[in-house]
């Protein structure tokens, strides 16, 4: 079984245009060198209704951002190569000096999940942890914007030879 993770780290804010493929991917299994998947990393400002879209950004513009901006990241996995991939997982930070926007993820035909421990662990909405309180029970919450850290996604079925899936999520900046 064909089995890629790619995980995509980014930095900071400024550090728009990054591109991952299978040479940076980590492998779990047999990967076929005919499977080549590519993720293309963009992030653009939302704006509101009232005003002009701004452009997306890549490696060659500057996005100026402000606190409470809500930024847009978008994500495109394109099976470059000629077999089919199958599993492909993409997991992405949510960047430092921001917060997830709750219900934001989205992903073609994809299993999404989210870590609010640093990636060591995923789960499926709603993300809950527990606390013990003063008197030893447990209390389950929910867990806040804040505290997401990462989000994956786990396409699922095969990414056939030239197909493409996307995958997105919005975060505020603090």
């Amino acid at each position: 079984m064909k089995k890629i993770v790619i995980s995509l780290v980014i930095g900071s804010l400024l550090l728009i245009g990054f591109m991952a493929v299978p040479s940076m991917a980590k492998e779990e299994d047999s990967l076929p060198e005919k499977a080549n998947i590519v993720v293309e990393l963009t992030v653009e400002k939302k704006t509101p209704p009232e005003k002009k879209p701004t452009e997306a950004v890549t490696e060659e513009t500057e996005l100026v951002i402000n606190p409470k901006d809500i930024l847009i990241y978008r994500l495109t996995c394109t099976n470059k190569g000629g077999e089919p991939a199958t599993e492909v997982i993409i997991t992405d930070p949510i960047p430092e000096g921001t917060e997830y926007i709750m219900g934001s993820a989205t992903g073609d035909s994809a299993k999404i999940t989210f870590s609010i421990d640093g990636g060591n662990t995923y789960q499926n909405p709603p993300v809950i942890y527990k606390v013990r309180k003063s008197d030893g029970t447990i209390q389950v919450k929910l867990a806040t914007p804040e505290m997401f850290t990462h989000i994956r996604w786990l396409f699922v079925g095969n990414i056939m030879p030239q197909e493409l899936r996307r995958a997105s999520f919005e975060v505020r900046v603090k």
